[in-house]
This record gives C-alpha cells, structure tokens and sequence, in this order.
C-alpha cells in the first residue's frame, strides 16, 4: 500500500456505506406509497416515514469510521471544496436555528424537529455522498441503474393510473385525509385527475421526472438504439402531462434548454434562433386563439368559466408568495427552523406559513443569512456541476438543476424527502469524485514537472 492510498478498512467501510445510499436512492421513489400503506396499517405513520433518516445517521457512522481508519488523509481535500463548505455553513446554520427554535419556544417541538430534517437532508445526502466517493465510485458509476430502475416502476403505475385504474385506487392503501390524499384534481373536477403515482402528490412527481427525463436525455444522446430508454423517455412524458404540473413542465423546458446550449451550441445558428423564435410565436398564438377552450384553460390556468372552487390555485399562490416576501423583509432573523414550510403544518403555537417558494421558505425560517448560504450553496454546486462537463451525471445535474432551482421558486419542492436526498446524494457523488480526479490530475502533472527538472 502506498503512502497516498487509504487502507483497505477504509476502502471497505466506504464501500458499505456507498451501498446503503444506494439502498436509500433506490426504494425513495416508493418511499410515499410503501410507508403510507405500511404506516397507516401498524398505526406509526411518522416512525414509519423516519426509515431513510435511520440509514443515512447509520451512515454517518460509517463515514466517521471511514475517516477515522484513513491514515492517507484522502478527506481532507473536501476541506479545499466550496460546494462542501458551503454545505457545511449550511448544516451550522441550521442546527445554530433549531437551537434557537427551541430555546424561544415560539414553534412546537414536532414542527422544530421536522423542519430541521428537511434542511439537514440536503446536506447529509451531499456530504456522505461526497466522502464515500473519495473511495467509493459505486453511485456514479450506475447512476442511470439507480435513477432509471425504480423511475420505471414510478412510470409504469402512473400510466396505470392514467389508463386503466380508478381514480381512487389508492385509498386501498392507506392514502386519505389522515396521510396523502388518495387523488388530486383540477379544480375539484375528476375528469381533470392529476396523476401521483407511487410519490407524494403530482407536484412531487413532477419534479422527479424533470430530473428523470434530464438524464434519459443525456442518456439517449450516445445510446440513440436504447429502445428500453426511449420507452421510459416516453412513459415519462405522459405521466408528466398529465400531472398537469406546470411548474415541472417549465422546469423540464429549462433542463432542455441547458442541455441545448450545452450539446448544441455549434448547431445554435442564427437561422436557428429564428425559426425558434417563429416557432414560439406560433404556439403562443395558438394558445390565444384557443383560449376559451376549457381543456386549455384548466390545463394551463387550473381554472375556467365553470370553476366550483372558491378560490384559484393562483390567486393563493401570488398571495401567499407576495406576504412570505413581505414576511422576510419584515423579519430578517427568520421565524425559526419549522415556523415556515410543511414543518409549519405541524405547529401548533402559529399559524401555518406555505411560501410556495422554497428559498422564500428558507429566508422565513433562517432569516437572511440562512438564504444567503443555501444560495451560496446552490450556486457553488452549480458552478462545480457546469466545470465537470466531461462526466454525463454532471451534465445530468447542472441541467436538472436549472429546472428543479425554477420549480422550487414556486413550489416546496426541495421539502420532498424523495427528490431533496435522489438529487443532493448523487451531486456529492459527483463532487466527491471530481475532487479526487483533480487531485490525482494535479500529482501526475507536479510528477512530470519533477521529471524535467531532474
């Protein structure tokens, strides 16, 4: 063993580790359904919910074990990263919050505690992702295994849902008012039922799919004959109609557009943009002329002439999103971690405070500085994502992530549990590799320097 390789200890606890995120990445896409049913069943729906955050603190155990036994020091060239420090800033101000929280006594235990979990997922799944890749190259090697296996699971029973389920299937499996509603509507009209398959709601799924149908198309670009993937890409895209998630269709419409200027840049010529533009304006005319159609008008607006509720998902969410921004202004030391958010849901001492914004949620709970850092964050990562072009799940990421950064501005999409650990886990995978390479880049050219001179 040489004096820059860690030791096999260190190599096999990595590699543990590596499998139980995989084991968590895996079965997260029927986390909702599974822990719904099973829960609702044996009566301990919350305990039930807590199975992934159970493995990820086994795992940091064994990421503590991994460190503790690595007499080469590998880990410390996460201490030169700034995605990983920003992580790090990230996880201190939230713990610094909910010490806080729970000292002003101003929001209840339950919705402290689960306020922090959602926070802390984003930086437990980077961080352990990230150490165990200093050893480990399991996630990013099959991350299309981990990303497109269970998506065709997800896939397949929502067109299940589209096509040939009732409506309310899934109230056979625990789904109600108690846990997740057993079907979501346009409107409250059942002829417009917003697919969720095995997640917890269309919302939810959409965003899932965005980064899903990101990678198939990253996928698809060197394996145009994978006719198993084209299938999936286009199960896909029908679940994802017909969640009828606007803000995933934007988001997925983002993705693509990256991954144009990415692949496409050569091919990006003004006669391009041109018929581009054209284009646009044809099917923008076309809405127009089309407008009163009540297909269109509950597709793109969730409401028309005949609207039975008494008030539209859009003025609820302009207002909501237009008080949070007042509230942040207002309060720039935050109202502590769970007054804001699904958390909120869960506190009895305040009213409950949904942003549909989760940066805006951040800022709520954090107050200024806890956004300033998450944002950091998002934009380190970001920008460590566009430089390791080379790497097809970077590319997955760095696009998924443009569209998943606009859905988030209005909606809660990171405080999903499947989507914050799926994305968050294989970026650190990704960062966590790509520091390595770095390094063994920079020894090979200081070997070679030192050759010449001698």
């Amino acid at each position: 063993m040489t004096k820059n390789q860690p030791p096999q200890i260190t190599r096999r606890l990595a590699a543990l580790g590596n499998g139980l995120l995989v084991g968590v990445l895996v079965l997260l896409p029927f986390h909702a359904f599974l822990t719904t049913w099973l829960g609702s069943t044996i009566g301990l729906l919350d305990a039930t919910r807590a199975w992934k955050e159970m493995i990820l603190l086994l795992a940091g155990v064994i990421a503590l074990a991994a460190i503790a036994t690595d007499t080469s020091r590998r880990w410390r060239q996460l201490l030169h990263s700034g995605p990983f420090l920003w992580a790090v800033a990230f996880g201190c101000v939230v713990l610094a919050g909910t010490l806080m929280t729970f000292s002003s006594g101003q929001v209840t235990t339950e919705a402290v505690l689960y306020g922090t979990l959602i926070h802390l997922r984003v930086v437990a799944a980077l961080g352990l992702a990230a150490i165990f890749a200093l050893y480990n190259d399991m996630l990013r090697k099959y991350w299309r295994r981990i990303l497109f296996w269970p998506s065709a699971v997800v896939v397949v029973f929502g067109l299940l849902q589209i096509f040939v389920l009732p409506y309310d299937f899934l109230k056979h499996f625990g789904y109600g008012p108690d846990t997740i509603p057993a079907f979501q509507t346009i409107d409250n009209k059942l002829e417009f039922q917003r697919i969720q398959s095995t997640l917890r709601g269309a919302n939810p799924l959409g965003a899932y799919l965005v980064l899903v149908i990101t990678g198939l198309l990253v996928h698809l670009r060197k394996a145009r004959r994978d006719y198993a993937a084209i299938a999936l890409l286009l199960g896909s895209l029908t679940v994802l109609f017909f969640t009828y998630s606007r803000s995933a269709w934007l988001g997925l419409a983002c993705s693509v557009l990256v991954l144009l200027v990415i692949y496409g840049r050569r091919y990006v010529t003004p006669r391009v943009l041109v018929m581009g533009a054209a284009s646009l304006l044809v099917l923008l005319a076309g809405v127009w002329w089309q407008r009163d159609n009540d297909f269109l008008q509950n597709a793109l607006f969730h409401s028309d002439e005949s609207s039975v509720s008494a008030e539209s998902s859009n003025a609820e969410r302009s207002e909501a999103l237009s008080s949070s921004a007042q509230y942040v202004l207002d309060e720039p030391l935050g109202g502590g971690v769970g007054s804001a958010g699904p958390a909120s849901l869960r506190n009895d001492a305040a009213p409950a405070r949904i942003a549909e914004n989760y940066y805006l949620q951040t800022a709520q709970e954090l107050g200024w500085l806890g956004f300033v850092v998450f944002a950091g964050l998002n934009v380190s990562l970001g920008w460590w994502l566009w430089r390791q072009q080379y790497d097809a799940l970077a590319i997955v990421l760095f696009a998924s992530l443009a569209g998943l950064t606009l859905i988030n501005m209005v909606s809660h999409a990171w405080a999903d549990d499947t989507l914050s650990i799926l994305w968050w886990g294989l970026s650190g995978a990704v960062l966590g590799r790509g520091i390595l390479n770095e390094e063994r880049t920079k020894l090979i050219h200081h070997e070679e320097k030192t050759k010449k001179r001698n």
